[in-house]
């Protein structure tokens, strides 16, 4: 790791953007520095002692800070374009990099990248990434190697785990869950109680609301609806602007289209097209 350097007196790259937290302290008797310092304002430090950790090998050399943690704690690594609130925590092995917004209450121990804005008391696990302009807000938790890129919208108490992808302007809110290989992309709504799962595939401008599954190799599109208690499965697809709900089962290589519209308890194995 390259040892610090020694901050210059006005402000600029060299004093971490956000001005927050984040000022590397040497440690007599080693040559690491690690942030444990504050900053009183963007150009001056509390001590002779404290310095700036200007650049960090291994994150293209860019320039940042470690951020310090509400409880005092050495947290990850933050680029000086970003913004980083003191109430924020920073695992020790978080990556934050680019103009990235991170606010309220909100725990970041995965990879944070570009304009990605983070809010709230959301949760970023290690392992999982935010880039691009996805905005998180909320409760809302991603685990595992879950990816959220693009224009994705996230909020509420939504959950994103596994190897799950969000992409596009997808949006998903409320108590949903994505997880598996799932992804949910293109202008795709997924909220309430609603869960996409497996190796899912939702898409277009479609919704999965309510209580709805979509699961296996499924893919649901352009734009249907997908609702109550219905379940699609195995490798059916549901597209048009079909609307798919009550107890309705939807697997096999079942097709769901047109203008169809499904209710009840039934169980559906083959083409159903309605125009």
């Amino acid at each position: 790791m390259m040892a610090a350097k020694n901050p210059p007196t006005g402000g600029g790259p060299g004093t971490n953007q956000h001005a927050i937290r984040g000022v590397a302290k040497g440690r007599q008797g080693t040559g690491l520095r690690q942030g444990v310092g504050v900053l009183r304002d963007a150009t001056h430090l509390l001590s002779e002692n404290d310095v700036a950790c200007e650049e960090i090998v291994g994150y293209d050399n860019d320039r940042g800070s470690f951020h310090v943690n509400p409880d005092g704690t050495t947290g990850g690594w933050v680029s000086h374009q970003a913004m980083v609130s003191p109430e924020a925590w920073v695992g020790p092995n978080a990556r934050i990099d680019g103009a990235c917004l991170i606010t309220g209450a909100a725990k970041v121990h995965g990879t944070v990248l570009e304009r990605a804005e983070i809010y709230g008391n959301a949760f970023i696990g290690e392992g999982a990434t935010v880039k691009g302009g996805a905005k998180i807000a909320g409760e809302v938790w991603v685990t595992g190697n879950a990816i959220v890129k693009g224009g994705a919208r996230l909020g509420g108490n939504a959950t994103i785990s596994g190897d799950a992808l969000i992409s596009g302007d997808a949006r998903v809110d409320g108590r949903a869950a994505v997880s598996g290989n799932a992804c949910v992309d293109g202008n795709a709504h997924v909220t309430d109680n609603a869960r996409v799962e497996e190796d899912a595939y939702v898409t277009g401008r479609t919704k999965v609301h309510q209580y709805a599954r979509v699961e296996g190799s499924a893919t649901v599109t352009e734009g249907a609806q997908v609702f109550g208690n219905a379940v699609v499965k195995g490798d059916a697809r549901v597209d048009g602007n079909s609307r798919t709900g009550g107890d309705v089962v939807v697997s096999g290589n079942a097709l769901v289209t047109g203008n169809t519209a499904l209710s009840g308890d039934e169980v559906v194995l083959s083409l159903v097209s309605q125009r």
